[in-house]
């Protein structure tokens, strides 16, 4: 939308908005098939197949979103898409399946979910530099983040001036979702797994030319240990600082990016 002045709300059929991830004013109208053909009509097979295995493609993504809602604040721009893919491309590999009920069996591909960007404008790896190791023991209940001999200096990059960080780990379990025959609907192998995610924080450290170990350890309930079918998702945040108030940082929103660092 160009123009001298700019609308924000709808008149009749248009909508006039802000997209803040493209930058631009933008103008839209209704569209897309009308819900009876679809629903109804021979021909529209297809189409009805893939909206009910979208269906779970987006609750799934849904569930990945909440169980890592700790550090949602360090994801920027639509990365809700990268994840609505990796979700479709794991439900594609459920070959076996009947099209319309295939299912997201993501702990049979969880190494996937490693190549989702959460964050467009500041991708992790353009940030972060610095390998990272994750450790679990045998039952995927305790976990450990370790990052040794971090040269914050120079491993670190952000276009901005930063004097402090601070890491954090979150651990999430996230479930199948599967296809049940018997109610005809998507649902998760486990229900509200989302509960079980954890956050677990640094304490915020000096930018400095020296190195520096750090080590973030957390652990599930003994009645939360994962099933087979759950991944165990491990993912990392990078949250910077310009300079310390009194005993207050001043980090703003999207001050850092984040990544899944680990799916065991």
């Amino acid at each position: 939308m160009k123009g001298p002045f700019h609308l924000q709300g709808k008149i009749g059929d248009l909508r006039y908005y802000y997209n803040r991830a493209a930058k631009k004013w933008c103008v839209s109208g209704k569209g897309g098939a009308n819900k009876d053909i679809v629903a109804n009509n021979p021909n529209m097979v297809h189409n009805r197949e893939n909206n009910n295995e979208f269906k779970a493609v987006g609750k799934w993504s849904s569930l990945l979103r909440k169980a890592l809602i700790g550090i949602d604040h360090l994801n920027k721009g639509y990365y809700m898409k990268y994840v609505v893919k990796i979700a479709k491309l794991i439900q594609k590999k459920d070959i076996p399946g009947v099209m319309g009920q295939r299912n997201i069996f993501s702990s049979r591909f969880k190494s996937m979910l490693l190549d989702i960007n959460f964050n467009e404008e500041h991708p992790f790896s353009q940030v972060f530099s610095h390998r990272v190791s994750v450790n679990a023991d045998p039952s995927r209940k305790a976990i450990t983040l370790s990052i040794l001999d971090l040269v914050s200096y120079f491993e670190i990059s952000w276009p901005k001036p930063f004097e402090w960080y601070r890491i954090t780990m979150v651990i999430a379990q996230q479930p199948d979702y599967l296809w049940s025959s018997e109610f005809q609907i998507y649902d998760p192998a486990y229900p509200l797994l989302f509960d079980r995610s954890i956050v677990v924080r640094s304490e915020w450290l000096k930018r400095s030319r020296g190195s520096v170990d750090i080590a973030l350890s957390a652990s599930f309930r003994e009645n939360e240990l994962s099933p087979d079918d759950v991944s165990v998702v491990v993912a990392m945040g990078v949250e910077l600082a310009a300079n310390m108030v009194g005993d207050s940082f001043s980090a703003s929103p999207g001050n850092g990016t984040m990544a899944i660092v680990a799916c065991l």
